[in-house]
């Protein structure tokens, strides 16, 4: 933010003084009502070139976690995002239709020489099946395999289960600064929620403490005295 400049801040447009609030009135025909609000400072990290917004005008965009949380909108959201093939195609025959009729776009595509087919250029080739992926036994003692291509969109939920092959846990420690222990012990938390999730055997893991966690020599000390032979 930078609390020195307001839309009524000025700045060099060409050879030219203008106002914020001048400018977008002029080339966006929005008017800027709080004229006392300070403004966005966004700075480009490969060529440090900063750009000013205005808050007013700003409309946050993305999804928030709560969005992500909703099943049923993520859903519906897929349904547009993820569309097949034949629907993307109808879409682009719907985009050049509104290239035809528009005289703006056509004016512009006769001084570029530019034009397009109604129908798409159509390809032969041969597709792979993708094939089943094999986790871990369910409870009856049968595997949980799923076929990759009917669930691609769902991959990411589906493989959150025991894995086909994986060692019991038994011989495991987590090492901390003993400044952060609240940390470790959320940590711990943490992974034991996925590793019951994920279906894995084992012991609870041993809490190791490290006094004066800020030097490397206390952890060198600390990890050699405690690690047993094997682990």
């Amino acid at each position: 933010m930078d609390y020195e400049q307001t839309p009524s801040s000025s700045f060099l447009k060409g050879e030219t003084q203008v106002t914020f609030k001048d400018y977008f009135q002029t080339q966006y025909k929005e008017t800027i009502n709080d004229l006392s609000q300070p403004l966005f400072v966004h700075k480009d990290r490969k060529t440090g070139r900063e750009s000013f917004l205005v808050p007013e005008l700003c409309t946050l965009t993305g999804l928030t976690d709560a969005m992500r949380a909703d099943f049923r909108l993520m859903k519906d959201l897929a349904q547009i995002t993820h569309t097949d093939a034949q629907r993307k195609i109808s879409e682009c025959k719907n985009l050049f239709e509104v290239f035809k009729q528009n005289e703006k776009c056509q004016k512009k595509m006769i001084e570029w020489k530019m034009q397009f087919k109604e129908e798409p250029n159509q390809l032969e080739g041969f597709k792979f099946t993708a094939g089943n992926m094999i986790m871990g036994e369910k409870g009856n003692g049968q595997r949980n395999t799923f076929d990759i291509e009917r669930t691609g969109r769902e991959i990411d939920r589906k493989i959150q289960d025991r894995m086909y092959t994986q060692p019991d846990l038994n011989m495991w420690a987590i090492f901390y600064s003993d400044r952060d222990q609240q940390v470790a012990k959320q940590f711990e938390s943490t992974m034991n929620q996925c590793l019951q999730q994920f279906g894995y055997k084992g012991q609870p893991a041993r809490m190791f403490p490290v006094a004066n966690g800020q030097r490397a020599d206390a952890w060198k000390k600390e990890v050699k005295d405690k690690i047993k032979p094997g682990v």
